[in-house]
C-alpha cells in the first residue's frame, strides 16, 4: 500500500490521510462452516504477513485453510493449509528461510509427524524432519534463539517417550535438542539482548542460562505469563497475562517491563485483566483486554496505553474479543473472534470478518523513544570501575555526563570517581530528529566502608580465554594464611556482556572458582564480584 505523508491535528489530517479503518473488500477471510474464524497469530516478516488461526477457509477468493500470507493487496495460498475445523493454529516463525507453524492440529493432509508442529518449504508442506517422532501436545509460542528454532508448549514429549520434552524444546535444523525442564505449560516465549525467556503456568519470569537450566528472574507474580513482545529500539520485554503483581509487591495492570535489569509497572493501579497479545504502534502500545471498562471508562477489548492512561486502541472501542495484533504496511492489524454476520461489531466495512486494518498518522513526538540508565548496583565505591548502561542499541549518539565533570560518547561506558558523593548520572541519545535524555542518582562511597575492599586481590585466568576459566578472590594483605574474604557469605560473581545483560551468576565458595566459557560467543565480558549485594569489584574477560 502506498504511503502518504500526512500533517496531524486534533485527531484530523489536513490535507492527507486522517486516522481511518482500511476495508479489505471482498479480500476478507470467512469460511463454509457457518461458524466464526479466529486469528490466533499474525507475524510479519519481510514483504509478507502471515496469518494463522482457526476456521479460516478463504481469504477473496483463495483457499487458505488455517494459514497463509497477504502480498501486494491479496491474499496468497500455502499449498492449501490444512482442513478441520477443530485445527487451529497459534504460532508461526521463519527459521532457516522456512515457516513453522505450531499449534493444535492432527497430521496436516495426511503427512505423518505432523502433530502440532510443520513446515512450510516454498512449495509443500512437509513434516520436521527428526530422529524421535510426533509430538505429542501442542505448541502455543516459537522463538529463534542461539540459531535454533525453540517450541514451547502444552506437551511433554516427543515421539512417545513420556517426559523427553517437558514443556520446552529446540530443534538445530536436523533434530530436536533438550533444554532442561520447565514447570507447566509455556504460554510465551521471548528473546532480548541475545537471552531465552519464558513463562506459563508459574509466577515467574524465567530465562535460560548458559548452564542449560532455567533460572527465575525479577521476582515473583501473583498469576500466570500469557504473552510477551519485545521493543528492539528500547530493549524492553513487554511481558503479559493475568497477574496485576510482579516483582513480589509491584502493582501493574497485566502488562510490565522487563528491561533485564529491574520490572517497570504499565499503569500500576492494580487492574485485575487478562492480556496476551500486545504490539507498540506509533509509539504507544496496543494490547486486547479480557474487560472492557478500565477506571470506569469504557475502553473496549482493544485497549492503548499512551504512557500515561489507558484508552480505547480506537475511537468508540472494539467489542469482540482480540486475539492477535501487529505492525505492517503502516497500519496496525487486528485480529479476532469473526462473528457469524461478519461484522467485527466496530465502525468498519463490513465486509471484514475476522481481521482489521487501523492507520494512524505517523507520531512527531517521538514517544517511541524511552532511554534509561541502567546499572547492577545504586552504590559505587571511590577508585573503583562504575559500569552504565543504556538501553538504545541503534541511536545515532550518546553522550553522558557523569556529575562529576567527566563525560563519554559511547553507549555503555565505564567511569572512575575520585569523591564520594551523590551524583546525578545522564545520559543524552539521538535518533535523526529525536533527542531525549534519562538520568540516574547513584552513590559514591569510601573503600574502606567494607573493611575488606582495599585488600581484595581478584585475579582471572587464563584472559583471554576459550574454555575454563578461574577467578582467583583472596585477601592480599592474608596471601600466607588462610582467606578470610572467601568465608564471608555472601559473595557472589556476575558475568555480564557488554550491553549489561548477564550470562551466568555463581557464588564464591572458596578462593578459586571455575567458570566454563565453552560455547560462549566471542567477545568481551565483564566479571563483577558482589559483597552483600555491593558491587566491589569490575574486571574484563575476554573469550576468544
Amino acid at each position: 500500500m502506498k504511503k502518504i505523508l500526512v500533517i496531524f491535528l486534533i485527531g484530523l489530517a489536513l490535507g492527507g490521510r486522517a486516522q481511518e479503518f482500511v476495508p479489505f473488500g471482498e479480500d476478507s477471510l470467512y469460511n463454509s462452516y457457518n461458524s466464526p474464524s479466529v486469528m490466533r497469530c499474525i507475524y510479519p516478516n519481510g514483504q509478507n504477513l502471515y496469518i494463522g488461526g482457526g476456521a479460516i477457509h478463504y481469504g477473496g477468493t483463495e483457499s487458505l485453510y488455517q494459514i497463509g500470507y497477504y502480498y501486494n493487496d491479496g491474499w496468497h495460498s500455502m499449498d492449501n493449509g490444512f482442513d478441520g475445523p477443530s485445527g487451529q493454529v497459534f504460532s508461526i516463525m521463519k527459521y532457516n528461510n522456512e515457516i513453522y507453524i505450531g499449534g493444535m492440529f492432527s497430521d496436516m493432509l495426511d503427512l505423518p509427524n505432523t502433530e502440532s508442529i510443520a513446515r512450510f518449504n516454498g512449495t509443500n508442506w512437509e513434516a520436521v524432519a527428526n530422529t524421535f517422532g510426533a509430538l505429542n501436545g501442542y505448541v502455543f509460542d516459537m522463538a529463534v534463539y542461539d540459531n535454533k528454532l525453540v517450541i514451547g508448549g502444552g506437551f511433554h514429549s516427543i515421539g512417545g517417550v513420556f517426559y523427553n520434552f517437558p514443556f520446552i524444546a529446540a530443534y538445530d535444523g536436523t533434530d530436536f535438542i533438550s533444554m532442561d525442564t520447565l514447570p507447566d505449560n509455556v504460554m510465551a516465549l521471548g528473546v532480548l539482548n541475545g537471552e531465552l525467556y519464558s513463562g506459563g503456568g508459574w509466577f515467574t519470569l524465567k530465562k535460560y542460562n548458559t548452564e542449560n537450566n532455567w533460572e527465575d528472574v525479577g521476582g515473583h507474580m501473583n498469576y500466570y505469563i500469557r504473552g510477551m513482545m519485545v521493543d528492539t529500539i528500547n530493549s524492553f520485554l513487554y511481558v503479559s497475562g493475568g497477574f496485576n503483581i510482579v516483582d513480589d509487591s509491584l502493582p501493574t495492570d497485566a502488562v510490565a517491563i522487563w528491561d533485564g535489569f529491574t520490572w517497570s509497572p504499565i499503569g500500576g493501579s492494580g487492574i485485575v485483566n487478562d492480556i496476551y497479545t500486545m504490539t507498540i504502534y506509533r509509539g504507544d502500545l496496543y494490547c486486547n483486554s479480557g474487560i472492557d471498562t478500565i477506571g470506569g471508562v469504557f475502553t473496549g477489548r482493544l485497549i492503548r496505553w499512551d504512557g500515561s492512561e489507558w484508552s480505547p486502541g480506537v475511537p468508540g472501542g472494539i467489542n469482540f474479543a482480540v486475539t492477535s495484533l501487529a505492525v505492517y504496511d503502516d497500519m496496525l492489524w487486528i485480529g479476532g473472534w469473526g462473528p457469524l454476520d461478519g461484522t467485527m461489531e466496530c465502525p468498519m466495512d463490513t465486509a471484514v470478518k475476522t481481521l482489521a486494518r487501523w492507520y494512524l498518522p505517523p507520531d512527531t513526538s517521538c514517544k517511541y523513544l524511552n532511554p534509561r540508565v541502567q546499572t547492577y548496583t545504586d552504590t559505587f565505591y571511590v577508585g573503583q570501575p562504575a559500569q552504565f548502561y543504556n538501553n538504545n542499541p541503534y541511536v545515532q549518539t550518546w553522550q553522558w555526563d557523569f556529575g562529576d565533570s567527566g563525560t563519554a560518547n559511547v553507549k555503555d561506558p565505564m567511569h572512575i570517581y575520585t569523591a564520594t558523593g551523590d551524583y546525578n548520572v545522564q545520559v543524552t541519545v539521538t535518533d535523526g530528529a529525536c533527542v531525549k535524555t534519562a538520568t540516574k542518582t547513584i552513590h559514591v562511597l569510601l573503600g574502606d566502608e567494607i573493611p575488606e575492599i582495599e585488600n581484595i586481590d581478584f585475579k582471572i585466568y587464563p584472559n583471554p580465554s576459550d574454555g575454563m576459566v578461574y577467578v582467583e578472590v583472596g585477601d592480599s594483605w592474608e596471601s600466607q594464611r588462610a582467606c578470610t574474604l572467601t568465608k564471608r557469605e555472601g559473595l557472589t560473581l556476575r558475568i555480564t556482556g557488554l550491553n549489561g545483560h548477564t550470562k551466568t551468576t555463581v557464588p564464591v565458595t572458596g578462593e578459586k572458582t571455575a567458570i566454563n566459557t565453552t560455547g560462549w560467543a566471542k567477545g568481551t565480558y565483564l566479571v563483577n564480584l558482589f559483597m552483600d549485594g555491593k558491587l566491589v569489584r569490575t574486571e574484563k574477560l575476554v573469550v576468544e
